[in-house]
Formats: structure tokens, sequence, C-alpha cells
């Protein structure tokens, strides 16, 4: 739907049935990914930005522990920050990649960048409306480094 306010209600609703007891109704990751496709297909990157820190949030609390964005949900908030070519997309987009090698090296795999995490950190490079050529040729070297893992 074109709606994310009303998909994120529907989420809401059901964290608060499953924390009521209601254990059928525990929200995954991809309940979350539904809504951030939501707020990515609408371009907007501030919602999009609270629903992956809500899950970061709800990974450090009892019930919840396994609710950690993996790559696909990092790599939806990449392209969002990318498609948006605001004004400090680029750094966002590499913090989002540091945060995901950090996440890997704490053992969470599930979030570590893949082939398609590279490709829209250079797109947003790409994107940038500063010079990036450095980074982004930075980037292609640490893909090339790590191809066989990718």
């Amino acid at each position: 739907s074109n709606n994310p306010d009303r998909a994120e209600n529907v989420l809401n609703t059901m964290q608060s049935l499953y924390e009521g007891g209601n254990v059928s109704m525990k929200p995954t990751t991809v309940s979350f990914g539904a809504v951030l496709q939501g707020y990515a297909r609408a371009g907007d990157v501030k919602r999009a930005e609270a629903s992956v820190e809500h899950m970061e949030t709800l990974m450090h609390t009892d019930g919840f522990g396994e609710m950690r964005p993996n790559s696909v949900i990092f790599n939806i908030l990449i392209n969002t920050h990318a498609r948006s070519k605001a004004p400090g997309a680029a750094d966002k987009v590499l913090s989002i990649l540091d945060k995901m090698k950090k996440y890997r090296q704490e053992g969470h795999n599930e979030a570590s960048p893949n082939t398609i995490t590279y490709n829209s950190v250079l797109t947003a490079l790409a994107s940038s409306r500063s010079d990036e050529f450095e980074k982004a040729k930075g980037l292609l070297q640490e893909m090339e480094e790590a191809k066989e893992t990718l």
C-alpha cells in the first residue's frame, strides 16, 4: 500500500498485543521491512530512519532480542538516502555501512554488507553534491578485497 503510516500503526498494534501476552502477534524483521519499504517509497528519510532506530531499540528489549536489522533492512535505508540526494546523504550511507560492518564484527552476520549494499553506497556517492571520488574508489577497492565473501 502507499500508506506507510497505516502500516506502522498495524505494526505498533502488533507490538502492543505481543507485549500484552499474545505471542502470535510478535512483529518480525519482515514486519519492520514492510513499514520501512513504505517510507522508502514515499521518500520519507526521517521516518525510514526512525523505523530502523526502533528496531535497534527493540533488539535490546526483553522478548525482542532477535529484532536486529539485517542487510535487507539496511539496504532499504541506504537506498532511501541515495534517492533523496539530500546534503549529507553520502556521509549518512557511509555511516550505515560502518554500522553494518560493526554488527558483522560483533558476530551478527545477518547485517553484513553485501554486493547490493556496496552498489547502493556507490550510487549515493555518485549522486552526492560533493566530490566523493576518493571514497568511491576506496569502496571499490574494499569490494575487490572482499569479493569472495560478498
